[in-house]
């Protein structure tokens, strides 16, 4: 399997409290998949918005205006191209949206954030988000394909975003890649990842009851991250079996990291995404 390092809905509760307002509360949508877009591409020549009127995307969309805003006002933060893969918990039943955010500027070269969401019902996926890395790589992958592209149109962008592949609940054979790539239940004859597995394995036990995590993987520059962020997952979910709220894996290219919140965002959350 061939894996890009991560270049990297529906309804919400926003709370309207200030700058470092909590958002993804809770989630709720339809069954259908729907996919939407926000933010810039270079086919535009100011923001593209397109796709679903998914209620998710205008949640996202003013964490992303508030928190962009703190971080180009900040001086003495030097630029960085970020890109993070995403996925949220629907809330109730199998709702799920999975996204790519990432660095992006308008025709002009103004630089603002691209986000694109994915949303639908997902079967049984709360019983298995430690797969959801496996069941929403396609996914991933054809999200940051499409924003590398160079389109004559809007209606271009248009037509590649509605390819987007849902994920399909082909659990037992996400398993299975789990256990090729990790290596935790099958011998993978690769000594580096054995230790990698291990050391996880205890920093995961010493995790508690932690509501955030800001997880390193640029520790392991040798190993597949999908491999790792798959032994993260399945190794959280043993120790912390809730449903996360929102887990981002990317950064940038010398910064990879697994991030996962069991609590709303905040303004702050992405200015330490993006920083």
């Amino acid at each position: 399997r061939q894996t890009n390092t991560f270049g990297a809905a529906a309804g919400a509760t926003i709370y309207h409290t200030n700058e470092n307002r909590d958002v993804l509360g809770s989630v709720s949508s339809s069954n259908d998949w729907q996919w939407a877009a926000y933010g810039k591409h270079p086919v535009a020549k100011d923001f593209v918005s397109m796709g679903g009127q998914l209620p998710l995307v205008k949640t996202l969309s003013g964490w992303i205006d508030k928190g962009f805003e703190l971080v180009r006002s900040q001086r003495d933060r030097p630029p960085r191209f970020c890109s993070w893969r995403f996925w949220v918990s629907g809330g109730s039943g199998d709702n799920l949206s999975c996204g790519l955010l990432r660095d992006s500027r308008d025709g002009a070269g103004r630089a603002y954030p691209l986000l694109i969401l994915l949303n639908g019902s997902l079967d049984h996926w709360k019983e298995h988000w430690d797969l959801l890395p496996f069941a929403c790589e396609r996914v991933w992958n054809h999200m940051e394909q499409a924003t590398v592209k160079m389109y004559d149109s809007l209606r271009g962008m248009e037509i590649e975003l509605e390819r987007i592949p849902p994920p399909s609940p082909m659990w037992a054979e996400y398993s299975t890649d789990k256990e090729a790539l990790c290596g935790v239940q099958t011998a993978s004859g690769n000594e580096r990842l054995r230790e990698a597995v291990t050391a996880i394995e205890h920093q995961a036990q010493s995790l508690g009851n932690a509501t955030e995590l800001y997880l390193p993987l640029q520790q392991w520059p040798s190993i597949d991250p999908m491999a790792i962020v798959g032994c993260w997952h399945s190794l959280l979910k043993a120790q912390q079996p809730s449903v996360p709220n929102v887990v981002f894996m990317g950064g940038t290219p010398a910064d990879v990291s697994l991030v996962i919140f069991k609590r709303p965002l905040t303004i702050n959350d992405f200015v330490r995404l993006w920083g």
